[in-house]
C-alpha cells in the first residue's frame, strides 16, 4: 500500500499530517469465461472478480471483455505490459486466471462500480 500521509514540518510539539496521495488498495483479480456477448468484435467475454487481498469481505464481480480488461489494467495499474499480456493470455486459455496483489486506486474502483465507504 502506498504512503497516504507525510509529516508536515513540526510546529512546537504538535504533529500535523497532510494527505499526499490517493488511496490504493490491493486486490486479487480472478477471471472466468462469461456467456454475455462481447461489446467489441473479437474480444472474449469475461467475468472479473475483485477480491481484497488483505482478506476482508468485499468480493465484487462484474462483466467485461478482454479488450476492456486490458485497458483497465493498462490505465488503472502500474503493472508491466508483460504481466498484463500474460494474465490476458491465461484468461483466454484457461477457465480461470488469477492475478494477485494488484493495486487499484479509488478512482479506478469507482469507475468500475466498486465503491469504497
Amino acid at each position: 500500500m502506498t504512503n497516504l500521509y507525510r509529516e508536515k514540518p513540526r510546529m512546537g510539539h504538535c504533529d500535523h499530517q497532510i494527505r499526499v496521495s490517493r488511496f490504493r488498495m490491493r486486490f486479487n483479480l480472478v477471471t472466468q469465461p462469461s456467456i454475455q456477448t462481447p461489446g467489441i468484435p473479437g474480444a472474449l467475454s469475461l467475468s472479473l472478480t475483485l477480491r481484497p487481498a488483505c482478506g476482508i469481505l468485499g468480493d465484487y464481480t462484474f462483466p467485461t471483455d478482454s479488450s476492456s480488461l486490458r485497458q483497465l489494467l493498462k490505465n488503472g495499474t502500474d503493472l508491466p505490459d508483460a504481466v498484463v499480456w500474460r494474465f490476458l493470455s491465461d484468461a483466454c486459455a484457461k477457465a480461470k486466471a488469477r492475478l494477485l496483489g494488484v493495486e487499484l486506486s479509488d478512482e479506478t474502483l469507482q469507475g468500475i462500480g466498486y465503491f469504497i465507504d
